[in-house]
């Protein structure tokens, strides 16, 4: 994967158990921590999305 320079940066406190995990997480995929944080973080924001789009149809 070709590394490209992001727009936007965020920097985020947790604890080192949190680290270590998500660090795991991302190994698991073959992933930096980084693109694993976005990948996971998108999917979650999407799906929030989704959610609150379906509840705004049912009113």
């Amino acid at each position: 994967m070709a590394e490209t320079k992001m727009d936007d940066q965020k920097r985020i406190d947790c604890w080192k158990s949190e680290k270590a995990i998500w660090e795991k997480a991302a190994k698991l995929q073959d992933r930096s921590v980084a693109n694993w944080m976005r990948l996971v973080c998108n999917e979650a924001a999407e799906k929030q999305l989704a959610e609150a789009s379906k509840r705004k149809e049912g009113r």
